[in-house]
């Protein structure tokens, strides 16, 4: 316990609550103000040059599993060591 009388344990959870939290902060302001898009959207027009082939459906793909590896990488790796 330390002098607030929080465990160890009980420190690491709320750090990596407050990381987590934070990153999820910050990753859904990249989507709602756009910036997600676009850096998708640019990488995507570097890649593809095709519209005449469903671009706007495949681009909508590609920012949804944009974000969803984002998030899942987060939440896999976004952990405070019990040791630390």
């Amino acid at each position: 316990m330390n002098e607030l009388g929080l465990s160890r344990e009980s420190v690491r959870q709320l750090v990596e609550q407050i990381v987590t939290e934070t990153v999820n902060k910050h990753m859904t302001t990249l989507e709602t103000s756009g910036a997600l898009a676009r850096i998708v959207e640019d990488a995507f027009h570097r890649l593809y040059r095709d519209p005449k082939t469903g671009y706007a459906n495949f681009k909508s793909l590609i920012q949804d599993a944009a974000m969803t590896t984002a998030k899942v990488f987060v939440s896999e790796n976004v952990r405070i060591s019990p040791n630390t």
